[in-house]
């Protein structure tokens, strides 16, 4: 879980000037609500993972919290229409985004594991990558920082904030972490755990010209 606040705003806008976002794994909307409520009065925006809803059950977000606007999708399509759900539910990412923000917001792109949304001038890419074990990890990878790639080269001269559950320990030698190495260098990425090293606040305060993952 992660906290920053952005600041990278010019000219008259709704959008204030400093926006915060937290990045949390909810493992379940029900057991990470009451986090998520704990944080309301303090973030703007939430990019959450791992939500478990049905289809039917997306509507929650705006029942449970209804001073932000959900964009997002249930990881459980298939499975629903393939037959009564058995076994634990998986998967999903939700971006919330503050009702105050809607008149700048537009959500780009949404999938099981992507959704990507534009406020303003700032592209925000919440990502949900796959652990170990999981069947043809490498090739989602692969597959999902192409299509971050290809979002972000239709919006080059926006800021952006990669931020998610990537499953991976990036200073080890798998071939994720290599993957996704490549990419943060390729893009001038620069990893929020190692800025928490040095600035000992939850909360990262920077101009967007340069790129921030969590």
């Amino acid at each position: 879980m992660a906290t920053k606040a952005i600041k990278h705003f010019n000219g008259s806008s709704t959008v204030p000037h400093s926006l915060s976002l937290m990045s949390y794994n909810l493992h379940g909307l029900n057991q990470g609500y009451s986090t998520v409520r704990d944080f309301i009065d303090q973030v703007d925006i939430f990019h959450l993972q791992e939500h478990w809803q049905t289809p039917a059950n997306m509507c929650r977000f705006s029942q449970l919290f209804p001073d932000y606007c959900a964009f997002g999708i249930s990881a459980l399509v298939d499975r629903v229409q393939a037959g009564p759900l058995i076994g634990r539910p998986y998967g999903g990412v939700v971006t919330l985004i503050r009702n105050e923000l809607l008149s700048e917001c537009e959500c780009l792109y949404t999938a099981e594991r992507l959704v990507v949304v534009r406020i303003r001038d700032i592209l925000l890419c919440n990502v949900y990558l796959p652990c170990t074990g999981t069947v043809d990890r490498e090739f989602i990878c692969e597959e999902i920082i192409a299509m971050l790639s290809d979002w972000r080269a239709k919006f080059p001269s926006c800021g952006w904030v990669l931020s998610g559950d990537f499953n991976a320990v990036l200073s080890d030698n798998s071939s994720v972490s290599r993957l996704l190495n490549k990419f943060l260098l390729e893009n001038n990425l620069a990893r929020c755990d190692v800025f928490f090293l040095v600035i000992p606040s939850t909360r990262l305060q920077m101009n967007l010209k340069g790129s921030v993952v969590n």
